[in-house]
């Protein structure tokens, strides 16, 4: 079964977000513009855009369909360091700057950009993986990619993998029915190496 397409028109690579219900689906067009279409839609039902073509990078829809996460393109085309939150309800919009964790009283890397996000059944936490960079000295940088957790309600980010060098972890997805379980991929020197499914214990 190949499954049903809903929208005629190009989508961007980027994944794709689902409501808990499933009766909505939140994607960036080919346009690059953010987009909602019903997952009943027939010929008769088309999507719903932002109208801000050119200006959306990625995308994600809460379980109860009433937040929708957006990153951003930048004048120079290249998705901002932010994440901004639509609450589809009262149409409020909340824009938070992506921080790295602090050691030693120091951030210990730069966040470029997020890509893949997901929220948490009660909407409260976004997860998304990062694309990162740490100054090593001497004009050497390092760049990887690292998930976080952004707290919407304390404005607060959690990093939820250590850095490890050489290693990269994204695609984070939570389980459908729990947020104790989280999936995500681990690639090592640049080779694939595991979907590691990890408890959570918050």
């Amino acid at each position: 079964d190949d499954g049903v397409s809903l929208s005629g028109s190009p989508v961007m690579m980027e994944r794709a977000s689902v409501s808990g219900d499933g009766s909505v689906a939140v994607f960036v067009s080919g346009d690059q513009d953010g987009c909602m279409i019903p997952t009943n839609a027939d010929g008769d039902i088309f999507e719903d855009c932002l109208g801000a073509e050119g200006s959306v990078y990625a995308v994600a829809i809460s379980p109860d369909g009433r937040k929708v996460a957006i990153v951003l393109i930048d004048d120079d085309g290249n998705p901002r360091n932010s994440i901004s939150i639509i609450d589809t309800v009262d149409g409020s919009f909340h824009t938070f700057p992506l921080r790295a964790p602090l050691g030693d009283g120091e951030a210990i890397s730069t966040v470029l950009y997020a890509e893949v996000m997901d929220f948490t059944a009660d909407g409260n936490l976004l997860l998304y993986d990062a694309f990162d960079e740490v100054d090593l000295g001497g004009g050497a940088t390092r760049s990887f990619y690292n998930v976080y957790a952004l707290d919407l309600v304390n404005d607060r980010t959690l990093e939820l993998f250590n850095p490890v060098p050489g290693v990269d972890v994204g695609n984070p997805s939570l389980a459908h029915t729990s947020d104790n379980f989280l999936l995500v991929d681990v690639i090592e020197n640049g080779a694939y190496q595991s979907n590691s499914d990890t408890e959570a214990n918050a």
